[in-house]
């Protein structure tokens, strides 16, 4: 889907904020096991024999050393999401909601780590991740926005280059940004010349050439230049018989996204997500809150959600291969836990519960060849989910997880509700090198070129100009100039080194600090536990003193119970600048 992602997005991936506790060990498991009387689903259909694990895979029929009884629950094998974004800690977190291998479609990430890790049948800690490694786009093209470097395709004399550049890298797919027109919203595309020969190379290295559409017509083109698989459903118009018989004739697959596309559309409610099952209640109340967000694509139209849906029962209707892909961590997603949503969206879609447990199970892992994924079939990885509802009933039972195997182990699960201590200082005295006075907080510059952008930002503590005497204040000085698609530069508050502590500020209603400067709009920024993506909140700056006060229950969208740390930024309206920062205070 083509994404005009925020400012406080590309923050939070400078920031690393995939901010969900890191797994412990897994539990201890035999290597040889015998379950008996549950319901089993094999990847393509149910069965009632016992099931036999051996050295990490699915075993014949043996004398285990271990059996264990698991009568009225329900086994599938563990859920591939075929279109994530892998940063941070994705890689553990998916697993604590059942996900145990991925897809990713564009990271700067170290895919050779991750193809390593697929090999290690004796890991328990993370998911399986295959990945594309590095998107093909073109100049100004979409994926050109995040501050990744992306070494774009401007011609077709440069496709094969570029593939032999990420397979090298060990990329297991070549994944292309293509439009029919040059230019989709604020994005260039490449030209139709240049997506076939990306295609014809992709293939020359027997990879599997993913391309990333939107609209009918370029769907259309890449089927007919030979693409294997569609990301994203049809969401401008409905499909024709054209495009159907076209499909079929190239026998290509689609992950239509539909999790990530509800998150377009204003007024996205959690109705999918089952407030007595075990899922719901392991997500902290700041978690729900992040799957309800919605992200403005304004040249969107604002009914593609249904029209993608429509789109995806006619083409299930005719038999054309869907995959369940997420595309978290997007705004109204969560690594993992997003997935169930996309399983609800698609039976909704008019998929049967077992087509859409196919969907994210064999079916993903026959259309993009994951070997030993997505079954359980002898001789397939032991990869399972142990539910206390039947899911063949009612999909949105995948979220009734009771336990998590990875590679025959199980894997602790954990609850997500853990309550942050509070927060040691109401008041933020700063001295010279930007320390808070009796804690570990920390000012330090941030700008955009974290993220290889332009715009800088310097720091100096000086007498603060709205404040008395004693107190000192942070002087921000920064130019903002183009180069990133979102350029920011201001200062940040961090609790701890890497985000690694939490204070609880709820017992407070409001934050204040007082401001001066060039006239503008700013932001402050707060990030919090468990929200993948910092809360942004506006004020006006004036050349005088003025005193900001921000209630915390005007904004129930940000996690107060959790917070790491706070960045008060400009943005491009800003050119250069000065801002002054001081009394920074909590008011009960």
């Amino acid at each position: 889907m083509n994404k005009l992602l925020p400012l406080f997005f590309i923050a939070a991936l400078v920031s690393f904020i995939l901010l969900l506790p890191t797994p412990t060990e897994e539990q201890p498991t035999s290597t040889s096991l015998r379950i008996k009387n549950a319901s089993w689903f094999d990847g393509t259909k149910w069965q009632q024999s016992d099931l036999y694990i051996n050295e990490g895979v699915i075993a014949h029929p043996d004398s285990a050393a271990e059996t264990i009884d698991l009568t009225g629950k329900f086994i599938i094998p563990g859920l591939i999401d075929a279109h994530t974004h892998i940063w941070g800690d994705a890689p553990q977190q998916s697993l604590q909601f059942g996900v145990t291998s991925m897809v990713d479609l564009f990271s700067d990430s170290d895919v050779k780590v991750f193809n390593q890790r697929i090999k290690d049948i004796q890991q328990a800690q993370y998911a399986d991740i295959f990945s594309a490694g590095i998107l093909a786009t073109s100049q100004g093209g979409h994926g050109t926005q995040f501050g990744v470097t992306v070494n774009t395709v401007n011609a077709p004399t440069e496709a094969a280059k570029f593939v032999v550049e990420q397979v090298d890298r060990g990329a297991q797919f070549i994944k292309i940004v293509y439009h029919h027109e040059a230019n989709y919203g604020p994005f260039t595309s490449i030209d139709r010349a240049t997506l076939q020969a990306l295609i014809k190379a992709a293939h020359a290295q027997n990879k599997l050439a993913l391309v990333h559409v939107s609209h009918l017509e370029a769907a259309k083109h890449a089927i007919a230049e030979g693409a294997d698989g569609l990301v994203h459903m049809i969401s401008d118009q409905d499909i024709d018989e054209e495009f159907i018989a076209l499909a079929k004739q190239k026998k290509i697959f689609i992950i239509p996204t539909l999790a990530v596309i509800a998150a377009m559309n204003q007024g996205h409610q959690l109705t999918w997500l089952e407030p007595q099952l075990r899922l719901y209640n392991r997500l902290s109340e700041a978690q729900r809150q992040q799957l309800t967000q919605t992200f403005n694509v304004p040249f969107a139209k604002q009914n593609l959600l249904a029209i993608a849906m429509r789109n995806t029962q006619r083409l299930h209707q005719a038999n054309v291969p869907l995959l369940a892909g997420s595309d978290a961590p997007n705004p109204g997603t969560l690594i993992g836990v997003s997935l169930h949503h996309e399983l609800a969206l698609l039976q909704q879609s008019g998929l049967s519960a077992t087509a859409t447990l196919q969907a994210a199970t064999y079916g993903a892992a026959l259309e993009l060849s994951l070997p030993q994924r997505g079954r359980l079939h002898v001789g397939d990885r032991a990869d399972l989910i142990v539910l206390g509802k039947d899911p063949a009933t009612n999909i949105h039972h995948t979220q009734s997880i009771e336990q998590v195997m990875k590679n025959g182990r199980w894997i602790k699960l954990q609850s997500f509700n853990t309550k942050a201590p509070s927060i040691p200082i109401t008041e933020f005295p700063i001295d010279a090198a930007g320390k808070v006075a009796a804690s570990d907080f920390q000012f330090i510059a941030t700008s955009d070129q974290m993220m290889s952008g332009n715009s800088s930002a310097a720091l100096t503590f000086i007498q603060g100009k709205c404040a008395q005497p004693e107190i000192l204040g942070v002087q921000i000085s920064g130019d903002i100039k183009p180069g990133f698609a979102f350029p920011w530069s201001g200062a940040m508050l961090n609790f701890s080194r890497n985000f690694s502590a939490s204070y609880d500020l709820s017992d407070f209603t409001s934050l204040s600090f007082n401001t001066a400067g060039n006239v503008g709009r700013y932001r402050l920024l707060i990030f919090s536990e468990h929200q993948q993506q910092p809360k942004m909140i506006t004020f006006t700056v004036n050349e005088q003193c003025s005193k900001q006060t921000i209630e915390f229950a005007a904004h129930p969208n940000v996690n107060w119970e959790a917070v790491q740390g706070l960045a008060w930024v400009a943005g491009q309206e800003q050119s250069q600048f000065r801002l002054l920062i001081d009394t920074i205070k909590l008011n009960p």
